[in-house]
């Protein structure tokens, strides 16, 4: 009985370790790789556009899309085996090192099956715990994550995704970040994140302003986004609210708009390249203290608060095209693609010496704009600016030539100006 109860015990340890399945993968003249862990998944029936040869959707008599079923993919869970379970809840890793990076399958033959569907979906907790992942990426066949998908996932360093949330068209709190982690991981590896949301238009498309917070628990191991799909066009109303362990966010060249407290409180965010984003909306990077450089890119609209408490904004250095002296190139210089900065934009960046906005189409200084800049030492700006009261307020570093005359080289507002009262209170 003794003898019959091992051998047991030595078949389920070898059925245990021998969970390897083989996927598709991009690695040169072999599309094989292995795996070391298995896919759980289940195929369901949905309905697309037919298209043709060409790419182009095929209408039917009445001028209407016609439509055919499909099967897909959905993804539901992943498991690796007892033993390498074991050895990472250990801390040893020594066994699984090559398969760290997670491809998410696209079809059925990567999934080991003999079919091409499509694999569409991950399902809410698929990926639940799975410390054994250090960077996901997420391709553009994935049209749905659930809730949670990715909770656990506490060794998690970059995440690449299509969208932000659970889809492109997701509404509530489903449309923002941190909607793939969900907020029941109880690992103390997580930073919990408490997100603003904010909903401008009710569900008939009146316009109606309505707020609410929903809480996250994301691995603080967490660094790198980056979102890659051509269909978004913008970063959401607090799609990235708070989280504060990220240090680098990629946008895809399609992003235009960020949204209002887009990436507020992003505190651990180092550097933004907007690319071809023209409007950046109310608070979009509000409270990123650790934001030192900022490609501004196309950027015409920079509206209130955008980068207000950024206090390490202007701090790095860039190189002077023309005298190659990094001595001599203003901090912060905006692109002659602006022409609106708002209210209290850059107020409190208290790193910011330089800034230069000679060339915009910038000709009003609203209120507060540089209010607090502690820093600021001198600014360029176009001549027959208008300054309203409070925009250099409590620029303590700053002298202006109260004349107006432009005639003294230790004054440094460089430009002609109307200034409202009040507009330099505080000043040397």
């Amino acid at each position: 009985m003794k003898n019959l109860l091992l051998k047991i015990a030595a078949l389920i340890l070898a059925v245990s370790l021998s969970l390897v399945v083989f996927g598709c993968g991009e690695t040169g003249s072999d599309d094989t790789v292995q795996k070391t862990g298995d896919y759980k998944y289940r195929i369901a029936t949905g309905t697309r556009d037919v298209v043709d040869e060409n790419g182009e959707v095929v209408l039917d008599e009445e001028g209407n899309a016609t439509q055919e079923s499909y099967k897909y993919y959905i993804i539901t869970g992943y498991q690796v085996s007892s033993e390498d379970a074991l050895k990472m809840a250990n801390g040893d890793y020594s066994t699984v090192s090559k398969f760290r990076q997670l491809q998410i399958p696209k079809t059925g033959k990567d999934l080991g099956e003999d079919n091409d569907y499509p694999v569409e979906e991950i399902e809410a907790g698929a990926f639940t715990n799975q410390i054994i992942f250090t960077d996901i990426v997420v391709g553009n066949h994935i049209k749905s994550i659930g809730e949670g998908a990715f909770a656990g996932c506490t060794n998690l360093r970059t995440l690449v995704l299509p969208f932000i949330g659970e889809k492109i068209d997701a509404t509530g709190s489903a449309r923002v970040f941190g909607h793939v982690f969900g907020s029941s991981s109880t690992s103390d590896k997580n930073v919990e994140v408490t997100a603003k949301l904010t909903e401008r238009k009710d569900e008939t498309g009146a316009s109606i302003l309505t707020e609410s917070t929903v809480t996250f628990k994301v691995p603080s191991s967490l660094e790198e986004v980056s979102l890659i799909a051509s269909s978004i066009d913008s970063v959401s109303e607090c799609a990235f609210y708070g989280m504060s362990m990220l240090k680098k966010v990629n946008l895809p060249d399609t992003v235009i708009e960020i949204d209002s407290h887009a990436f507020f409180g992003c505190s651990s965010l180092a550097s933004i390249d907007l690319k071809n984003v023209t409007t950046i909306y109310e608070s979009g990077f509000a409270s990123c203290t650790s934001l030192k450089e900022v490609n501004f890119g196309k950027v015409e609209t920079i509206k209130m608060s955008a980068f207000e408490g950024c206090t390490s904004l202007g701090t790095k250095r860039f190189v002077d095209e023309t005298t190659q002296n990094s001595e001599t190139l203003l901090t912060v210089k905006l692109p002659s693609t602006v022409k609106e900065i708002g209210k209290n934009a850059f107020k409190g960046c208290s790193g910011i010496k330089y800034f230069d906005i000679k060339g915009t189409g910038v000709q009003v200084i609203d209120n507060s704009v540089f209010a607090s800049c502690l820093a600021l030492t001198k600014i360029t700006i176009n001549d027959n600016t208008v300054i309203r009261s409070g925009a250099f307020t409590n620029c303590t570093q700053l002298a202006i030539d109260t004349n107006n005359d432009n005639k003294k080289d230790s004054y440094n507002v460089v430009g002609t100006y109307t200034a409202e009262i009040g507009a330099f209170d505080n000043l040397k």
